[in-house]
């Protein structure tokens, strides 16, 4: 019985953010909540689409203009082309994994999310990768790991992106307000 109210839980949290954080107007608006049927017949609702930065000096740049924290998610390699993306993306990834997802495509939208609540402006996905390899081991990074910036590029702390991630989200808000006490110029 847990296990279904957490699916539950997901599904209501995936729609409200798609309620809450856009996407009204486009064409992924209406994918988001619409349910998918994978391998052996289950069914995974569509999570809100991300709206990703380019790159880390852009995600840097919008941060710094927002005074606010920025998020840099890193991705495994084979995930990174679906997780916050719209459905088309979804569906072509399905196509060549025998109709299969990873769980990763629900429960990053929703940290994404409760990030985004506790004063995260902006997010970067960065793929596991040998050209990012440097990058990635500088901040500890794992893939689904969530971590989140001062405007400057600096670690404040990080979060891994699992199924009960966002119930454990009290020391991410403690690290942010820490941070911001430290910096009251910025939001």
């Amino acid at each position: 019985m847990p296990e279904m109210l957490n699916v539950r839980l997901n599904w209501i949290l995936s729609v409200a953010a798609c309620a809450l954080f856009g996407l009204s107007g486009s064409a992924a608006s209406a994918a988001c909540g619409d349910k998918i049927t994978v391998a052996g017949g289950g069914q995974v609702s569509m999570p809100a689409v991300i709206s990703w930065d380019a790159n880390l000096a852009q995600a840097k740049q919008v941060a710094q203009i927002k005074r606010k924290p920025f998020g840099i998610f890193f991705a495994s390699k084979s995930d990174n082309p679906i997780i916050g993306e719209p459905i088309e993306a979804v569906q072509e990834y399905m196509k060549a994994n025998n109709n299969t997802l990873p769980n990763s495509l629900t429960e990053v939208p929703v940290v994404i999310e409760r990030a985004r609540e506790l004063g995260v402006g902006n997010f970067v996905k960065v793929p596991m990768t040998k050209a990012n390899n440097e990058f990635v081991q500088s901040f500890g990074g794992e893939a689904n790991l969530l971590i989140i910036c001062t405007p400057a590029g600096e670690k404040i702390t990080s979060i891994k992106c699992t199924a009960d991630a966002y119930k454990n989200m009290e020391p991410v808000r403690k690290e942010i307000a820490a941070w911001q006490a430290r910096n009251p110029t910025v939001k």
